[in-house]
């Protein structure tokens, strides 16, 4: 479990957003989520439109990939995007319980955060409803006292520049684009002061008949 994001999850809890969040693990290869079966609708769309341009007809396909009970999708916008990493920076990621327990994250099935237990994790070992959390205190000594006091910068502060040679890749196979799509590819920002590997470039699929 990566501690950036346990450490959102003290954040949301502290900050109000959820009284409680617990995140279980379940059994590989013997659970289905409901999650699995609109993954499954969207990927049969998106079969059958194998000349996708832009991102936005995703977005336009996901929201019609069922007749009922429609998909919503929320598209994120440049400065929604917040780093994180002063969150987990104003914690101590310890992996011994408050009984000197040694706790290896990996093993763990269930996490819970709650507002009964501030900048406290509480974890499982398993599955078994009658096995008890065991608590694990993140707080960081001489620390901030409210984790929701943290601010959180945007991410990005403008556009992500690609290297030239990517660009001039993709770009390269805009006769087989519409036109009508030519300036989602002609707005990409390029970083002139930064040339990628041949290695690095990630080269599109034979376009095929999509033109």
């Amino acid at each position: 479990m990566n501690f950036n994001i346990l450490a959102l999850w003290q954040y949301l809890v502290a900050n109000g957003s959820f009284k409680e969040i617990r995140h279980i693990f379940p059994l590989s290869g013997y659970t289905m989520m409901p999650c699995d079966r609109d993954f499954g609708d969207i990927e049969r769309t998106l079969r059958k439109n194998q000349c996708i341009y832009t991102p936005s007809q995703y977005v336009n396909l996901i929201k019609d990939a069922r007749v009922k009970i429609k998909f919503q999708v929320t598209e994120m916008a440049r400065d929604e995007f917040v780093d994180i990493t002063p969150l987990a920076s104003a914690l101590t990621k310890r992996t011994v319980t408050t009984e000197k327990v040694k706790v290896d994250y990996q093993t763990v099935h269930q996490f819970r955060i709650s507002q009964e237990r501030p900048q406290q994790l509480e974890v499982k070992l398993s599955h078994d409803d009658g096995e008890e959390w065991k608590q694990i205190s993140l707080k960081k000594r001489g620390g901030r006292a409210k984790l929701q006091e943290v601010q959180l910068s945007p991410r990005y502060g403008g556009s992500r520049p690609i290297p030239e040679v990517k660009v001039d890749d993709v770009k390269s196979l805009l006769e087989y684009v519409p036109p009508i799509y030519h300036q989602f590819y002609n707005d990409i920002v390029v970083d002139n002061n930064r040339r990628s590997n041949t290695d690095d470039i990630e080269l599109m699929d034979d376009p095929g008949d999509c033109d």
